[in-house]
């Protein structure tokens, strides 16, 4: 959601779609984004291009987006988003709650590196393991896929484990086959 936004709302309001007044727009510009972020992924730049998205009420003519959005852009608007909604929901937990998601050994977190640390130690913490005894960690799943996730779990990994952890993080075909192997299992 937050990259289906973030294109729209960084244009001048002359160039924005009326995407309001179109809810059959929204889809598109959904999927377009979707399609973006995941291309994003492998480049640092990408191009959202959606012809015909919505009609101008007013001049009667159609309404196209065509915007470029940069790796950065998205980050910062999904780091925003982090610190602004998950921090606060998994600070804010019962202490009940809070107990299995993160480790009472650590301070609150402020962003997603310290958030994933916190989890990560909790998952040690439940299973009585210590972070010496981590040797690596495999990252699977969507969030694989986005670069800013793998640093801030790279960061994790290195500071659980004092430089000596390694993050494997599976690229291309490896990666989706090891998100479906995970799925069987679980």
């Amino acid at each position: 959601d937050t990259a289906a936004t973030a294109p729209t709302s960084s244009s001048p309001p002359s160039s924005k779609p009326a995407l309001p007044h179109d809810p059959q727009a929204l889809p598109r510009l959904y999927e377009s984004s979707t399609a973006a972020v995941h291309e994003l992924t492998r480049k640092s730049r990408t191009q959202i291009n959606v012809p015909y998205l919505t009609v101008d009420w007013q001049t009667r003519q159609p309404r196209h987006l065509d915007e470029g959005v940069a790796r950065h852009v998205v980050e910062s608007e999904v780091d925003r988003f982090v610190s602004r909604r998950l921090v606060p929901y998994y600070s804010g937990l019962s202490d009940a709650a809070s107990y299995s998601i993160l480790s009472n050994a650590m301070p609150p977190p402020k962003d997603l590196t310290t958030l994933l640390s916190s989890a990560v130690l909790s998952a040690l913490e439940r299973t009585s393991r210590t972070p010496s005894s981590l040797r690596g960690m495999l990252l699977v799943g969507g969030g694989a896929r986005i670069p800013m996730v793998r640093r801030a779990m790279k960061t994790t990994v290195e500071f659980l484990t004092g430089g000596d952890g390694m993050l494997i993080a599976p690229e291309g075909e490896m990666a989706e086959e090891l998100v479906v192997l995970g799925a069987v299992v679980w």
